[in-house]
């Protein structure tokens, strides 16, 4: 068996899924419909499917690992960039649910558009599907860098999540179960040459309205409300997410002209950078000004909130809605178990639609 640096996530009973240890995997991206890899070993499909995941015919455990190959066990494998198109090479192994699965990509936490073939698309997100157990498959992530500059470092990293392509219809089920969980590996990126401008058009829907960040006081009422301690913020990030006013964690009826009230928070060790973006059906979503990632720097006995709404005239039919918060310069914490954060999917769908 060959060795890779990789990092695993097992399935337990109905679908619900735990992290053994931090990893990353990929999702659906580009537009909807299959598309198989020519002359490789993945196939790629970015249709949405709506399996229930607390079905009794589900595979009763999973697992999903993957990494870049490892040449010396005693370092971490690093990405050297010499200019043009960036080739990363990566493996997977995975059973049971874990055979579905997709890659979110970021550099430097802004999200990576790749592709999964030479003449393949870019997309923020390839869902793959594996017709059986496979162990070692060997594939290439492809991308032009969206940031870099000759002479500096950045970090990879490569967020896997399990069966993008599952959306609940309402009817079966309305919870995504444990399917869309994250896990996330990082690589250094050493640059030898500054990338090109990147021009490939991916697309990006920009229903975010009237977004405010701001800053609050942690208080002794504050950490009893969210279950936190003062400690626990010195030691790692934590996230907070309510939907109109309403802590949810499956679905969301949106109707009308009123957009959908997005209250977002986030706390985690004082001087810690991160970035966040927000997702619609594994795209990113940007506000009025066209900005797609948001920069946060974590302060002692302060939150970070996030208010803004999600123009629901933008979003027909079924919509699948996630923030994720990027952790930067994670090597400076090596005390700390620190990976990317990512909320719960929810559904959002319109009334109209369920009747």
């Amino acid at each position: 068996m060959r060795k890779f640096f990789c990092f695993v996530l097992c399935a337990a009973l109905l679908g619900s899924l735990a992290a053994c240890r931090a990893g990353s995997t990929g999702g659906t991206g580009g537009k909807p419909g299959g598309d198989e890899q020519r002359g490789g070993a993945l196939s790629l499909d970015d249709s949405f499917v709506i399996d229930n995941p607390f079905a009794e015919e589900q595979p009763q455990s999973s697992s999903l690992s993957h990494g870049m190959p490892v040449t010396d066990p005693e370092k971490k494998p690093e990405i050297v960039y010499t200019g043009g198109e960036c080739t990363v090479n990566y493996a997977v192994s995975a059973s049971g649910i874990g055979r579905d699965f997709g890659f979110l990509l970021y550099l430097d936490g802004v999200p990576q558009p790749y592709k999964l073939e030479p003449d393949g698309e870019y997309a923020y997100l390839h869902s793959v599907s594996l017709p059986e157990d496979t162990e070692d498959l060997p594939f290439t992530f492809l991308f032009t860098p969206v940031t870099g500059t000759e002479g500096e470092s950045s970090t990879l990293a490569v967020t896997s999540l399990t069966n993008p392509r599952f959306q609940p219809d309402m009817e079966q089920t309305s919870s995504y179960g444990g399917y869309h969980s994250p896990l996330t590996a990082e690589y250094p990126v050493n640059f030898t040459a500054s990338p090109p401008p990147f021009h490939q058009q991916v697309a990006v829907n920009p229903c975010i309205s009237n977004m405010v960040r701001q800053t609050q006081l942690v208080t002794s009422d504050y950490l009893e409300t969210r279950g936190w301690s003062l400690a626990q913020l010195n030691e790692g990030i934590f996230q907070f997410i309510t939907y109109d006013g309403e802590v949810r964690y499956d679905s969301l009826a949106v109707s009308g002209d009123a957009p959908a009230a997005i209250h977002y928070e986030l706390a985690g060790i004082p001087g810690m950078r991160s970035q966040t973006t927000f997702y619609i059906d594994h795209m990113p979503i940007a506000d009025d000004s066209g900005t797609l990632v948001f920069e946060n720097t974590f302060t002692s006995g302060e939150v970070l909130a996030y208010d803004f709404g999600i123009d629901v005239r933008k979003l027909d039919g079924f919509r699948t809605f996630y923030a994720v918060t990027v952790p930067l310069d994670t090597d400076d914490y090596p005390d700390f178990p620190i990976s990317t954060l990512k909320t719960d999917s929810i559904l959002f769908y319109q009334e109209a639609q369920n009747k």
